[in-house]
């Protein structure tokens, strides 16, 4: 079975994350910028609805903070759109990379590494516009937001687990497409990325805490936004969650790998 060495590909993987972000906005006139862009306006958009239109205000969350609408919205949507981003692109990133995937000596468990990679890109360029977003608007940076490391390595081996088994699954399954497009989307409204899980009825409460997501962006608005060290559970259970998906899709990619070359 063939063995996954970081160390070994770090250079091959850096390149090939390099290339998939740089073709992206290849051909358009401002290129990279726009990965810098796009999240700025898409706070200036939820600011300008949630705090002028709607008016809208939460209750008081997290030790009794007053947190930004906007802001607790926005921290939401970047955890969610990395999720999205990675499980929407992961089934296709075999098939699109087939003449790798008959190369021998080439590693191919790094293609939905770059996938991964490549949305985390965009992830941490939302992250210092919504820090930048918390400094201008009185909010004010948060000293827990030194714990985004905890957070965030956690969410990527999570990521990386879900990206080896989706994209190993959509060799044998294409069908497997059209249902990460719904779960996709499902997930952003079964996730508490628009509201509080405080809101949710009781009865329906525990049930969001089997989403894994619920954690994540929980965990991640504390310290981001609300200036709150996450409760122990909130670090150790998506740590757990993190190492277990990651080690089961890596061993069920290794596992049916050998028969990619055959259906491609």
């Amino acid at each position: 079975m063939n063995r996954f060495h970081p160390s070994y590909h770090k250079g091959l993987l850096y390149a090939l994350v390099k290339r998939d972000i740089s073709a992206r906005y290849r051909g358009s006139w401002l290129g990279l910028f726009w990965s810098v862009l796009n999240p700025i306006l898409l706070l200036v958009v939820y600011y300008f609805v949630f705090t002028h239109v709607f008016k809208a205000r939460l209750p008081q969350l997290y030790d009794g903070r007053d947190i930004a609408f906007s802001g607790f919205i926005f921290s939401g949507l970047i955890v969610y759109f990395l999720f999205s981003e990675v499980i929407t692109r992961a089934p296709s990133v075999i098939q699109d990379n087939a003449n790798y995937v008959k190369k021998v000596v080439f590693p191919i468990e790094v293609l939905p590494l770059v996938t991964v990679l490549s949305a985390a890109f965009n992830f941490v360029i939302a992250f210092v516009v919504l820090q930048g977003f918390l400094l201008i608007s009185g909010e004010g940076i948060k000293l827990t937001s030194l714990m985004f490391p905890l957070i965030a390595v956690p969410y990527l081996l999570f990521l990386m687990g879900i990206a080896w088994f989706v994209s190993a699954l959509a060799v044998y399954l294409r069908d497997v497409t059209y249902v990460v497009g719904f779960i996709a989307t499902a997930m952003m409204f079964l996730s508490p990325v628009f509201y509080p899980p405080e809101v949710v009825p009781a009865g329906f409460r525990a049930v969001m805490f089997f989403n894994p997501l619920t954690y994540f962006i929980e965990s991640f608005r504390m310290s981001v936004v609300a200036g709150v060290v996450p409760p122990a559970d909130f670090m150790l259970i998506p740590a757990v969650i993190g190492i277990g998906t990651c080690v089961a899709g890596y061993a069920f990619f290794q596992r049916v790998r050998r028969g990619f070359a055959d259906i491609l």
